[in-house]
């Protein structure tokens, strides 16, 4: 806990968790997209709370299937499904056992599954951004390097997004996919 916030010590706030050495060359490039961006014009790690005032979980609209808002991360393959599976919003609830608003300490355990098993992952929420804080009368100083809130300002898919980056090394190793595995990670089910 640093200022009564929680600091997940295993998915660190630094490049670590965007990508590591051995998957350069692999990813179609997402390694070197993040070391450019890293350089310029530079990555920092924020908290929604950090950048907007009224921060949900679940948005004004409640659980919508117009969520996804895909950044930098080629994981379209997951955004897309988990969009499409928040047509039932109790599926959804169901990854964030016993949170029904956006943590306050911005601690989440969200429930995956591996190999059909259910495995709770524990993130904190502090998330990418580009730093264009030098760039002056820019208006956003700090877009999302990855998944962003929606326009109902939920932030659900950018939680679960990062969990899925954490149960997969870092981010790079989302970077491309299928809709059947990531039904398989959410859900827990068989799917063709």
């Amino acid at each position: 806990m640093v200022k009564g916030k929680f600091e997940d010590p295993s998915f660190k706030a630094d490049t670590t968790s965007l990508f590591n050495s051995m998957q350069e060359g692999s990813n179609g490039g997402q390694v070197q997209n993040y070391k450019n961006a890293a350089v310029s014009p530079g990555i920092k790690w924020f908290r929604p709370t950090d950048i907007h005032k009224n921060v949900s979980l679940w948005g004004s609209d409640g659980i919508s299937v117009k969520v996804s808002e895909q950044g930098f991360d080629g994981d379209c393959w997951f955004l897309s499904s988990a969009s499409a599976l928040a047509a039932y919003p109790e599926r959804i609830k169901a990854m964030f056992p016993g949170q029904d608003k956006y943590s306050d300490i911005g601690a989440f355990q969200v429930r995956l599954y591996v190999r059909g098993e259910p495995v709770n992952v524990i993130v904190d929420d502090r998330m990418p951004v580009y730093d264009y804080s030098f760039a002056a009368g820019y208006s956003v100083n700090y877009p999302w390097l990855n998944d962003s809130q929606s326009k109902a300002g939920a932030y659900w898919l950018t939680i679960l997004e990062k969990a899925m980056a954490k149960l997969n090394v870092n981010y790079t190793g989302i970077n491309g996919g299928e809709v059947a595995q990531a039904m398989r990670y959410m859900t827990g089910m068989p799917t063709m």
